[in-house]
């Protein structure tokens, strides 16, 4: 067998076994306190958000309700972050600790107007591999 092939051979075994491991981590989180600028309230209905990560690719995606975005993510010691920029440039961020405790925090400008918004929940993290 030359090198070439070998190599060949080589790349597609690391494909396979990186497949083998690959996974999707999701978190299914529910919102149900938020605060904005009058004070902290109880939602009269549960917000609900879900994150999924594919552990092979890195690549995050939030799913809400008013469809699919792709948001950059941060995994350190304590927790991880969900980041998204939206088209309008307004970043809303997601902060999960690692007992599921988590912030949904979003910072816009309506009309010339500051509308922040947070909200306070928990999440659930399953993994499912692929």
């Amino acid at each position: 067998m030359s090198t070439k092939s070998i190599s060949v051979v080589i790349f597609i075994l690391s494909l396979l076994t990186a497949n083998a491991n690959a996974s999707v981590v999701t978190f299914i989180c529910t919102y149900q306190k938020y605060a904005n600028d009058t004070g902290i309230s109880r939602a009269e209905k549960d917000f609900k958000l879900t994150f999924n990560l594919d552990t092979v690719s890195s690549k995050a995606f939030m799913v809400g309700n008013i469809g699919v975005e792709e948001v950059t993510f941060i995994q350190h010691n304590e927790g991880f972050n969900f980041i998204e920029i939206t088209g309008a440039g307004a970043v809303q961020t997601t902060v999960i600790d690692m007992r599921g405790n988590s912030v949904h925090s979003r910072h816009t400008i309506v009309q010339k107007e500051i509308v922040p918004s947070q909200f306070y929940g928990t999440c659930v993290r399953n993994i499912s591999k692929r």
